[in-house]
């Protein structure tokens, strides 16, 4: 590294020091990406010596809960099951405690046998764009309702698909319905992916959304692929029959969801998600699969694709993930309350950001669960790139609206997922005293 804080005896570094600092970094890791926006702020920690505070990458901040943690271990030491590979689908047991929570949070019917487990989310969402875009024979374009999850798009890419999207933003209801229509009638749409509560705006498709967006699927042979991660974190849903998530589940016959237990159930290292599949969906059968996958029926085509991707998804914290979900699905756990956490943390964010000048991105009346894992803000006069080299300069992380394919380069996105009482302390502090036009960092 050719910049040495050295050089600064006694100085606080000033805005220009970390900025190269940071630009140095980033360029010797090949340029700006998530991945490597993450190493050059752990490498920023260790040559100035002081801690940030991480609101940049998306941890949950919560321990797992025991019932989870101790069956896990049990499975560990007993010596039978780690020797041995897990069922390529998933364990029955676990997948049909799935199933009973899905019908519980959506009010859908959901059998065991239509979910499968993977590898985190991520791999429940490269599996079901794989078989998305070979399902219907010259369709080769997935549309993205942006901003998003980057590792989404660039799944699509992968796998040589064109890739094109919709900034949601202020486009909604008729005129979203409109757009989508829109590309639709193009013809060669496979597949329209989106997250909800969307991955940083946390908004939520609504009712006529879901049920129009349902109908031009149908219309136009589009397969939805909606990915539920953080279901049971936005406060739109309980554990009971007189509430449940908006879903286009509630509106078509044909679709995958996309679950996970990295936020959900405080499990990231853990790698379990999960792909659920409709009946009329799984049971489709598709010659133009059929030359791509060695079988066109779609249920086989699932297991066989995470099955040659990793053989399964890991053995013995499947045991652990299946009595943390029975434990919701009888009651013994209310996993609202457990994640209202981040609600209240989100909150008091706000209020800190807004006390010190910053403003709120993506605000608007469509956006009626803001309180959840992700804040987006600006900062007047500052583009996102800029926000993000100053925050770093008093020694806060966050990552631009840009990263997620927005068309927002005015704003950041913080996570709170480890934003705990003592780090909302020291938040509050090094944000009272940023300002825009200063000079130098005011120290950490």
């Amino acid at each position: 590294m050719s910049l040495a804080l050295s050089s600064q005896t006694n100085k606080l570094p000033s805005i220009d020091y970390v900025e190269k600092l940071f630009d140095s970094i980033v360029s010797a890791n090949g340029g700006f990406n998530i991945e490597g926006f993450w190493s050059a702020i752990d490498e920023m920690e260790r040559i100035l010596g002081i801690p940030y505070v991480r609101l940049d990458f998306g941890v949950p901040g919560l321990t797992p809960s025991d019932i989870c943690l101790s069956k896990h271990s049990d499975a560990l030491l007993k010596g039978d099951i780690p020797h041995h590979y897990p069922p390529y689908s998933g364990l029955p047991k676990l997948c049909c405690e799935v199933s009973v929570f899905i019908q519980n949070r959506l009010g859908i019917a959901c059998r065991g046998e239509d979910v499968f487990v993977t590898c985190g989310g991520t791999q429940a969402l490269f599996t079901a764009q794989a078989i998305g875009a070979h399902l219907v024979e010259n369709k080769h374009r997935i549309l993205f309702l942006t901003p998003t999850y980057p590792p989404m798009m660039s799944q699509a890419r992968f796998l040589g698909l064109q890739v094109d999207t919709l900034e949601l933003d202020d486009l909604r209801g008729e005129r979203l319905i409109s757009k989508i229509h829109e590309n639709f009638m193009q013809g060669d749409v496979a597949a329209i992916c989106w997250a909800s509560p969307n991955n940083p705006t946390w908004s939520v498709l609504d009712a006529y959304e879901l049920e129009n967006l349902a109908k031009l699927c149908r219309s136009y042979g589009v397969l939805p692929i909606e990915d539920l991660t953080y279901l049971g974190m936005s406060g739109a849903e309980s554990n009971n029959d007189s509430i449940h998530f908006p879903s286009i589940a509630q509106y078509s016959d044909e679709y995958f969801l996309v679950l996970s237990t990295s936020k959900m159930l405080s499990y990231a290292g853990e790698r379990i998600g999960f792909l659920i599949g409709s009946p009329a969906l799984l049971n489709r059968k598709s010659s133009n699969l059929e030359q791509a996958m060695s079988t066109g029926i779609v249920r086989r085509a699932c297991s066989s694709f995470i099955f040659n991707l990793t053989a399964g998804a890991p053995h013995s914290a499947q045991y652990g993930v299946a009595e943390a979900f029975a434990a919701i699905n009888n009651g013994m756990t209310n996993l609202d309350q457990s994640l209202s956490v981040y609600s209240r943390r989100s909150e008091f964010l706000k209020s800190l950001l807004d006390q010190n000048g910053f403003y709120p991105v993506y605000d608007h009346e469509f956006n009626q669960n803001a309180n959840g894992f992700y804040v987006c803000f600006g900062y007047p006069g500052l583009s996102g790139l800029e926000l993000l080299k100053r925050l770093l300069s008093i020694g806060v992380a966050v990552l631009p609206l840009t990263v997620f394919s927005s068309l927002r380069n005015d704003g950041v996105r913080a996570c709170v997922g480890r934003l705990d009482e003592q780090k909302i302390n020291l938040l509050a502090k090094r944000l009272g005293r940023f300002s825009g036009e200063q000079n130098y960092a005011v120290g950490f």
